[in-house]
């Protein structure tokens, strides 16, 4: 159940059909794909091949923050000492076109190798020292689906990615340092209507970030459905040059609307407490609405971005084990929000905006719990945390206990920072923060940047330092880009303030990290 709670808040984006070539902002135009696909005319059948290889390495220091085990579980909030970690990925996404109108699509990661602390996929992503592990996966087929052109708009079925906005609710996991994503089984249909899009989508389990196909007992998410609707007025970067060059402002928008509902589940790894029964069932029979409101406004070198939303979500049956029910109804109201503006002060030699130097500030915030600790990445537990716990559940189940559940997480892949949420917190929660970041091309193929981030706490008593004051984070990046070739090497360090130490302990240490990532993108 808890699993539902932090998953179906990202499952917002269903705008219809986002796909890894489109634009990250926005669901972007549907049928931009066949309009600008090779034509080889003396075949029926064209096939486009996308592509990206990526390696990585990571070193950290003092990741533990040198603040002791959580008071309740006992573990630390990450191995001691040093931790290095590498893992490697080949994913392929093509796309085979059948004649004019139809679209055969895939995303495949042929092979996923880590080796490191904990074999998660990622080096950094554990936040204890199991020990040396490796693991690998092979042929991990993250979305299959075809997309059809019709003459009033395009229809698309299969499991696809979603993506919607700033990617804050549901982000699709695209980039070459992305790992993860939404997705959605989905059939949707999506049509211009006088400039704008209108999109109505129809998702049938499993839900996102799984391999798994087809509806089953044995998935965590299994019977969760949805239904969106949503409009917006989207237009490709190549027009919004062409309004900056013209000096013109732009105006984009776009609102989705969700309900999802649950009435099964199948809260795996726990044991069924009655034989009888399907032993990977329980009756969940819950209910999830959002809406996700997104807007983009640009005029000549400056861009503003946001988005935003807010959920209402009942959980009737809370209970972890099947075969029992929990009488015990779990409300709430997560939200969040994120607000970007950037400026770029330079002109090109035609005199329009250029990329040499870029300004940004970023502010976003997470709706808070009162209940100690951040919500838990990967929940298991549904009974109250004490005050001093990194992560707690949110819920107390018992008797007269907490039935409400208000925490927000911005996604993990709306990345702020490389430490503080990034790597130990699992994505902004409870929290409100504040970016400024600084983006310049010294070189045509070398671009650096750096960037300052300040993040407090919303409810001072649910942080583990019981303050609100959590850290400053200062990142600096490099990348140095050859055809499809790049090599980027990231380097952060946080100062972490009262409310991430321990109460009555000493306070937190300063952490470090480095990571050097080698790509290349077909």
């Amino acid at each position: 159940m808890r699993r539902a709670l932090v998953v179906t808040v990202a499952l917002i984006g269903a705008l219809a059909c986002a796909h890894a070539a489109r634009a990250r902002t926005g669901t972007g135009d549907p049928a931009e794909l066949f309009r600008e696909r090779p034509v080889n005319p003396t075949l029926p059948v064209d096939l486009v091949l996308h592509a990206q290889l990526r390696l990585r390495s990571q070193l950290g220091l003092g990741l533990d923050l040198e603040r002791g085990p959580s008071p309740t579980s006992g573990a630390p909030l990450f191995g001691a000492g040093m931790q290095h970690g590498h893992d490697a990925r080949l994913r392929l996404t093509p796309s085979l076109f059948l004649g004019d109108d139809v679209r055969v699509f895939a995303d495949v990661d042929v092979i996923a190798a880590s080796f490191g602390p904990a074999a998660t996929g990622v080096p950094w992503a554990a936040r204890s020292d199991a020990g040396r592990s490796a693991a690998a996966s092979f042929l991990d087929v993250r979305a299959l689906g075809v997309d059809w052109l019709l003459p009033i708009g395009v229809l698309s079925l299969g499991r696809m990615p979603a993506h919607f906005g700033l990617g804050i609710g549901a982000n699709d996991g695209a980039d070459l340092d992305d790992d993860g994503g939404d997705r959605a089984d989905r059939l949707a249909f999506v049509a211009p209507v006088m400039g704008t899009l209108v999109a109505a989508a129809l998702d049938i389990g499993p839900g996102p970030s799984s391999s798994d196909f087809g509806p089953s007992t044995r998935a965590l998410s299994v019977g969760e459905q949805a239904i969106a609707l949503g409009v917006m007025r989207w237009h490709a970067p190549w027009e919004v040059a062409l309004y900056q060059r013209a000096g013109r402002p732009l105006v984009d928008a776009g609102l989705a609307l969700v309900l999802e509902w649950q009435q099964q589940d199948a809260p795996a790894p726990w044991v069924t407490l009655d034989p009888t029964r399907d032993p990977h069932l329980v009756r969940r029979d819950a209910h999830l609405a959002v809406a996700d409101l997104w807007a983009r406004v640009v005029l000549g070198r400056v861009r503003v971005e946001g988005e935003a939303f807010l959920s209402d979500l009942a959980i009737d049956n809370p209970s972890p084990w099947p075969g029992v029910t929990v009488r015990r109804t779990v409300r709430g109201n997560p939200a969040a929000a994120a607000l970007v503006g950037e400026v770029r002060p330079l002109d090109d030699e035609l005199g329009h905006p250029s990329e040499a130097l870029v300004a940004k500030l970023e502010m976003g915030v997470a709706s808070a719990d009162p209940a100690y600790g951040f919500p838990e990445v990967t929940p298991t537990a549904f009974t109250g945390a004490q005050a001093g716990d990194v992560f707690g559940p949110q819920l107390d189940l018992k008797r007269g206990g907490d039935e409400r559940f208000d925490a927000a997480r911005l996604h993990p892949l709306h990345r702020i920072d490389l430490i503080l949420w990034r790597t130990l917190l699992g994505g902004v929660s409870e929290a409100a923060y504040a970016r400024a970041q600084l983006q310049g091309a010294p070189l045509p193929w070398l671009r650096v940047d750096g960037a300052l981030i300040y993040s407090q706490a919303i409810v001072a008593e649910s942080a583990p330092g019981g303050v609100a004051p959590l850290g400053v984070e200062l990142d600096l990046g490099a990348e140095a880009t050859l055809g499809g070739a790049s090599l980027r090497v990231d380097a952060g360090s946080l100062v972490p303030l009262g409310g991430l130490g321990a109460r009555g302990g000493a306070a937190p240490a300063l952490a470090h990290l480095v990571i050097v990532r080698v790509g290349h993108v077909l």
